[in-house]
Formats: C-alpha cells, sequence, structure tokens
C-alpha cells in the first residue's frame, strides 16, 4: 500500500502539473469560502457549485428523524441542539442511477447526526439550521473514526465534495483512493488552500467553507473522517464524476501529493 501523509502548507504549482501523470492518486482542493445565503446565519449551508447530472448530493436532512431548526439562527451556545444518534451503516441509495453509499464506524457512535450547537461537543455549520454530522459522536472517544464508503458508486468518483464546518487544524479528512493511495490531509492544509482559516470559528466565512476535492490518476474509494479533539462537523456531501480541471484552473487549486512531499511505501 502507498502512503501519502501532508501536516504542512498546501502546495500550488503549475510546473508539477506537466508531470503529473508519474504521480497517479494525488487530491487537489478547490472550493469556496461559507457565504452561503448572502452571510445570514441561517438556511441550508453551502452546497457544491457541481450538481446535477453527473454530480449527486447527499444529506443528513430526515435521517434518523432529523429536521431543521426554526426559527434561526440560535439565540447562543446549547441553542436548539438535538443529537439524533449515530449515522447508519446501512447502504443509502443515491437514486438516478448514481448507486449507493455506506458509512462505517471504527467504534459505537464515531459520528452523530445532530443539530443546532452544544457548548464543548459541537457546533452548526454557518448558515446551516439542518442536521448535520458530527465526528467523533457526543460525548464518544476522540481515537474513533467514521469512513464514507463509495465503492458502490455506479460510476466511481474522482470527485468529493463537503460544507466544512469551523475549520480546525486538528481535523482529519483521510482519502483512500482506487490506486491503494492514501492521502492524509488536516484542516490546515485544506484551509490555506482555499485562503480560509482554521480557526475554529463558528461564525466566521473564514473558516466554514465547501470544498471540492478532486482526484487525479485514480478513483475514490473511500474517505475517513476523524478529529483530534471536539469535534469535526461537516454537511451537503457531493459525490461524482467529473472531467479533471484544466492546468489553468488548477494554478487556483491546493495540488498535494507532488514533487519531495511524496512518498511511497509498498507493503511487504
Amino acid at each position: 500500500m502507498k502512503f501519502h501523509k501532508i501536516l504542512g502548507t498546501a502546495v500550488v504549482a503549475f510546473a508539477a502539473l506537466v508531470s503529473g501523470g508519474a504521480y497517479a492518486g494525488t487530491i487537489t482542493i478547490g472550493g469556496q469560502l461559507g457565504n452561503a445565503n448572502g452571510g445570514v446565519n441561517c438556511g441550508t449551508g453551502s452546497h457544491s457549485t457541481l450538481l446535477g447530472s453527473t454530480v449527486k448530493e447527499f444529506n443528513f436532512d430526515g435521517l434518523n428523524g432529523s429536521t431543521a431548526y426554526t426559527p434561526c439562527p440560535g439565540a447562543g451556545p446549547d441553542a436548539n441542539f438535538v443529537n439524533y444518534g449515530a449515522i447508519s451503516t446501512s447502504s443509502f441509495n443515491l437514486g438516478g442511477g448514481f448507486g449507493s453509499i455506506s458509512f462505517s464506524h471504527s467504534a459505537m457512535s464515531s459520528g452523530d447526526i445532530v443539530r443546532g450547537r452544544l457548548n464543548g461537543q459541537s457546533g452548526d455549520p454557518w448558515a446551516d439550521n439542518t442536521p448535520y454530522l458530527v465526528i467523533p459522536g457526543i460525548s464518544q472517544n476522540l481515537s474513533n473514526r467514521l469512513t464514507l464508503n463509495l465503492t458502490g458508486l455506479t460510476s466511481q468518483a474522482n470527485y468529493f465534495g463537503m460544507y466544512f464546518g469551523s475549520v480546525d487544524n486538528y481535523n482529519h479528512v483521510d482519502f483512500t483512493l482506487s490506486d491503494s493511495t492514501i492521502v492524509a490531509l488536516n484542516g490546515s492544509v485544506i484551509a490555506s488552500a482555499l485562503s480560509a482559516v482554521a480557526s475554529g470559528g463558528q461564525f466566521s466565512t473564514n473558516s466554514n467553507v465547501f470544498v471540492d476535492f478532486y482526484s487525479l490518476g485514480a478513483t475514490i474509494n473511500s474517505i475517513t473522517f476523524y478529529s483530534d479533539q471536539r469535534a469535526l462537523e461537516v454537511d451537503n456531501f457531493a459525490f461524482g464524476s467529473v472531467p479533471a480541471p484544466g492546468a489553468l484552473a488548477l494554478l487556483g487549486l491546493g495540488l498535494l501529493g507532488l514533487g519531495g512531499l511524496r512518498r511511497n511505501r509498498k507493503a511487504a
């Protein structure tokens, strides 16, 4: 297995793209700052700009009986908080011929569906009064990891997007690709690729971002979420098979896994 861990500043480099074919299984990052709903902290949060015939959204609305809260925004810490319990490990059929996705827990309640804010445990992403996913689950062990499995999709995905709430440097998103490469990212790397701030700010559009991840040279088998401190909050997942961003477009993206940063280790 090839393992690639990135814990520093994202690399933005056009020169490396020319030889990109030599680096199968890289991840590039694009996206937008959290200016959803005109900056009003009430609504459904930010969504992928690529939704359409080849990109499908999956959110947590209605799962485990969850509902949005009204009125919004909330009045302060703990406002409108409800924990609807762990995300199911059953397959979710996306409909429209997209196939299915599933989740797996490293331990009980590695990820809970919640809404609102619970002080010291979870904070709703900016401008999102709908249910979202928090990792680890409420009051659960920080070592718990939640994995999203994409191999059930009809067309294997080279794109994954998510609304990332209050990004922190101790949040982690690890990609396992179809060529067995693992690309491990933390909140600082993701934020720096978008000129955002991994400060954990719940009310700042600079630390609530919609992130687009593109895989070059391989498709995405699974994504594992975990956090060294509380917590990692996400919503409005998007998956699909899209054309690779052009070289000029990638000038504005954080290109990860190239040159001297890449270390391949094959399992014995």
